[in-house]
């Protein structure tokens, strides 16, 4: 009678392990998949992205591949979160360019795209900019490079 009971009870005792291994494979493999896209660049002035303003410095972003919802940036220095922009609207890239894409609009500087180049894609924030900017390439538009690593 004891040895059905701890043999019930092994089998239980493993179950319940292998479903936490599983579980832990699961999770850790999810964390993996988000921001497999990080990058870096540098501002050299201030500049406008969604409703953050962006003083001149270092900073770090990451796509969320997963939910392909969100671009993430921190700030490199004290990896403090200074914007998170939706992603709404996507194009080819076909430059193959990492780049934040500037223009100049009244006295302010604005990310009106980012090129990403691993994933030959545009993320368009602000599609009248994109715009203005094809049809005019006036000096008021800057490319800022951005390093990314896939990790």
């Amino acid at each position: 009678m004891k040895s059905t009971v701890v043999r019930r009870s092994a089998k239980g005792i493993l179950a319940l392990a292998a479903l936490l291994a599983a579980a832990t494979i699961a999770g850790s493999a999810r964390a993996q998949s988000q921001a497999q896209f990080a990058g870096t660049f540098t501002l050299p002035y201030s500049a406008h992205w969604g409703k953050a303003l962006l003083p001149a410095g270092e900073y770090e972003l990451s796509v969320d591949e997963q939910t392909d919802s969100l671009v993430h940036v921190r700030n490199a220095k004290t990896g403090r979160p200074v914007a998170f922009e939706p992603i709404t609207a996507t194009e080819g890239n076909p430059s193959g360019a990492s780049e934040l894409a500037i223009s100049i609009r009244g006295n302010d500087r604005v990310v009106y795209a980012l090129r990403i180049g691993q994933l030959s894609e545009t993320i368009v924030y602000n599609p009248k900019l994109a715009r203005a900017a094809a049809e005019a390439e006036s000096s008021e538009t800057r490319a800022i490079p951005v390093t990314f690593a896939r990790k």
